[in-house]
C-alpha cells in the first residue's frame, strides 16, 4: 500500500470560523455578498500552522473554464434560452424581462422557456430545498436526483477549431 502525505478539504462557501467571523464579504454591483476568500484563508492558516506545501482552489474558476464537460442537456437548453431571449427583446420589443426555464416535468424532463420580468427575480436568490437534504444530512434525496439528473445527461460530440470547443454557429 502506497501512503502519500496529502490532504484534501473541500469547504462550501459561506461558511463561518468559530469566531464568528467568515470569509471576505465584498459586495457585487447589486449588493449582494460575493462569498470568496474560505479556501485562501485555510491555505493560509494551514501552512502558517503546519508548515508545508498548500494550494488553494476555487472551484467556480474550473467550471468557467470546463464547457468541453458540458451535458448535451447543457448546450441544447443555453442555444435555446439564448434565442429566446433574443425573441423576447427583437420580435416582441420587451424590454426588463430575461428567458427562463419553467419545469414542465422530471419524467421525461420538460421545460418551457417563459418571459419572466427581471423585477421579480433580479437580487433574489433560489436556495437548495433543505427537503431534498437526506436526514442524516450526508446525501441528498431522490426528489433531489429526480431534478439534477436530467441536467447532466447527454454527451454532446465536439468539433473544435483551433483547439477551442466549437458549441453553436451563429448563421448570418
Amino acid at each position: 500500500m502506497t501512503r502519500y502525505k496529502a490532504v484534501i478539504i473541500a469547504v462550501s462557501e459561506g461558511v463561518t470560523f468559530p469566531d464568528g467571523g467568515s470569509e471576505e464579504q465584498a459586495k457585487d454591483a447589486f449588493g449582494h455578498t460575493q462569498n470568496a476568500g474560505i479556501g485562501k484563508k485555510l491555505e493560509e492558516y494551514t501552512a502558517k500552522h503546519f508548515q508545508c506545501k498548500v494550494r488553494s482552489i476555487e472551484l467556480n474558476v474550473m467550471q468557467r473554464c470546463s464547457s468541453h464537460a458540458a451535458s448535451l442537456t447543457d448546450l441544447e437548453e443555453s442555444e435555446r434560452i439564448g434565442g429566446a431571449a433574443a425573441e423576447f427583446g427583437i420580435e416582441y420589443h420587451q424590454s426588463g424581462v430575461m428567458a427562463a426555464f419553467k419545469r414542465i416535468s422530471n419524467n421525461p424532463y420538460r421545460v418551457e422557456i417563459i418571459p419572466c420580468p427581471v423585477q421579480d427575480v433580479a437580487n433574489k436568490e433560489k436556495k437548495f430545498p433543505v427537503e431534498w437534504i437526506s436526514p442524516e444530512g450526508n446525501n441528498v434525496t431522490v426528489d433531489a436526483l429526480n431534478y439534477f439528473l436530467p441536467l447532466i445527461k447527454g454527451e454532446p460530440v465536439l468539433k473544435y477549431k483551433n483547439g477551442i470547443p466549437m458549441h453553436f454557429r451563429i448563421d448570418q
